[in-house]
């Protein structure tokens, strides 16, 4: 490992160059949280592309967090993509491969993702029926919602229509509407917060469904409703 320093007057000398870092990474500048209770911040150099790491320190086999109580992040370029990686609060030590959040940006911009489907009259026998189901389009990964709406007003048998959302670690959470008018919930409200944030995790399925609590009833549940993006 060198070190060269200065890169003359001009704009385009490099000031440090660093020359032979290792192939797994090397961590070349470090912004060290003089108060205990803060995380710090730090650069690494690797043969994939560079890393800047909240929370999070290589000891050379795994990662090691600084502060247990606060959650870590992991941002990386790479040839053809950025990602970013997390892992939750309570996280002492992690491998590489055991990030939990997971979101990628291909190398092409954001994509609409407008999903809404008007289910025909339909019999619905007890428990859930998916009416549809939607994954990020070929070359995307990620989902990222704005507003969902819900149909209501399903009639006297006890009809609910829902939205389930399958998370990067295979969690999922589901919100659900009965006989109340027509919900809908927008990105940045407390009610999106409670109901879809899910510490940072990407959003790789999503799925209308109806669930039947009652016996076989047949009804026009009206429109659901899904708008956002995909990377």
């Amino acid at each position: 490992m060198t070190h060269q320093l200065g890169g003359g007057a001009n704009a385009f000398g490099a000031a440090v160059v660093t020359k032979r870092y290792p192939a797994a990474r090397k961590l070349l500048w470090e912004a060290k949280s003089l108060d205990a209770t803060e995380a710090s911040s730090r650069f690494y150099a690797t043969l994939d592309g560079p890393e800047l790491t909240y929370n999070a320190r290589w000891s050379g086999s795994s990662w090691v967090s600084d502060i247990t109580a606060k959650g870590a992040s992991k941002f990386v370029l790479q040839e053809t993509k950025m990602l970013c990686r997390t892992v939750p609060s309570g996280y002492t030590t992690w491998s590489d491969t055991a990030w939990v959040g997971a979101i990628t940006q291909l190398d092409r911009l954001g994509g609409n993702f407008y999903k809404t489907y008007d289910p025909p009259n339909t019999t619905y026998a007890p428990g859930t029926t998916v009416v549809a189901s939607y994954t990020p389009a070929a070359g995307y990964n990620s989902i990222v919602g704005a507003y969902v709406v819900l149909p209501g007003n399903l009639g006297p048998t006890p009809l609910f229509s829902g939205i389930r959302l399958t998370y990067s670690d295979a969690s999922t959470r589901t919100t659900e509407n009965g006989n109340d008018p027509v919900v809908t919930i927008t990105r940045g409200t407390s009610s999106w917060t409670q109901n879809y944030a899910a510490d940072g995790l990407a959003v790789t399925k999503v799925e209308f469904y109806v669930r039947n609590t009652g016996s076989s009833y047949t009804f026009n549940v009206g429109a659901f409703t899904f708008d956002g993006e995909q990377y």
